[in-house]
């Protein structure tokens, strides 16, 4: 019930704790985070990590953060995720390359000017040409994460895109009472989730408490 308390604890990077957490009384305020991709962190169920919008550094959000619930997959659903992966990993080298330079500058006036049809345009040319792309290590899903994506659950898709940095390691069914909260047609909780208490212990603990 919204009445009900519940407290769950994040394992965070020591590392990062300095760089991205500044506490302020109750509240956490994440700094905007540079892209940090280690092959250790990966989204199964539980793992806290940064949202962002579509900006060409991939910077995380100073603001956002999700927690994942996910579902279990099999190795033909694993498989196409790690598809999906190296199609994403293609489009950025993409983006890198000065040759398409001037699409991606096409690409942000379209979206600033809220220009559904060319920015899409230019997306599936992005993809088109992604595909082609060959000359880059593609990515693997690791044995042991898929293990963990077969039995525990997650969102591998997300792997190599978003920054992974703490994971819920007690109270994980606090995931789904989060996640099976009545919704808006906006997906939006009718009633907010909040988080009302945090502190950190021995620097590389962090306690949240919701209601």
């Amino acid at each position: 019930s919204g009445e009900q308390k519940m407290s769950h604890i994040f394992y965070l990077l020591d590392y990062l704790l300095p760089e991205v957490f500044c506490m302020s009384t109750d509240l956490i305020f994440l700094q905007q985070l540079t892209r940090l991709m280690a092959w250790a962190f990966f989204h199964k169920k539980g793992v806290l990590a940064a949202a962002r919008d579509n900006n060409p550094e991939k910077a995380s959000s100073s603001t956002q953060f999700y927690i994942v619930q996910g579902k279990v997959f099999n190795d033909s659903l694993l498989n196409k995720a790690q598809d999906r992966i190296n199609g994403w990993l293609a489009e950025s080298f993409l983006k890198k390359d000065s040759t398409y330079a001037p699409y991606i500058d096409t690409m942000n006036v379209a979206m600033q000017n809220l220009d559904r049809e060319t920015y899409m345009r230019l997306a599936n040319f992005f993809k088109e040409e992604a595909e082609k792309k060959e000359d880059f290590e593609k990515y693997i899903i690791p044995d042991a994460h898929r293990e963990v994506y077969k039995t525990v659950g997650g969102t591998p898709h997300l792997d190599q895109n978003y920054t992974v940095f703490g994971e819920v390691i007690s109270g994980l069914a606090v995931v789904d009472s989060i996640a099976a909260a009545p919704t808006s047609s906006l997906d939006r909780p009718l009633e907010d989730v909040r988080i009302i208490k945090a502190q950190i212990l021995k620097n590389d603990w962090i306690i949240y408490k919701t209601n």
